[in-house]
């Protein structure tokens, strides 16, 4: 699934693209990339600027249930907000997760919760 935003009047373009496979239990991959003027930004501020609003994202959020799920958090990142994961868990009570003590918005994947997280989605994917 690709979805792609574009607004040729401004040279921007916002692509959001995810793999996944329900009969294996594959973990989704997802890769996304925005491009104004050649110039990369945030794929939710390419949608905002194409909208005119931030589009509601828990539906393809929803969209993953039944599939292997991890996510990690930082527990000072200004781009995922606590509330926010804290609905992603009630969501997907299943979904293996933790916030990172003293990081931004992305830990560096050598703390011992992001170690912790790492090897249960690799244990479960397994």
């Amino acid at each position: 699934l690709c979805l792609v935003f574009a607004h040729p009047g401004k040279q921007q373009t916002a692509v959001l693209c995810c793999a996944a496979s329900r009969r294996d239990q594959k973990p989704t991959r997802c890769r996304a990339g925005c491009y104004r003027g050649g110039t990369s930004i945030s794929p939710f501020v390419a949608l905002k600027i194409k909208l005119g609003h931030y589009p509601d994202l828990w539906p393809i959020f929803d969209a993953m249930d039944g599939l292997p799920l991890a996510a990690l958090r930082g527990a000072n990142s200004n781009l995922l907000g606590a509330a926010t994961f804290a609905e992603m868990q009630a969501r997907r009570p299943d979904m293996i997760a933790a916030t990172v003590g003293d990081r931004g918005h992305v830990p560096f994947l050598d703390e011992p919760e992001s170690l912790d997280v790492v090897s249960k989605f690799l244990r479960a994917i397994a």
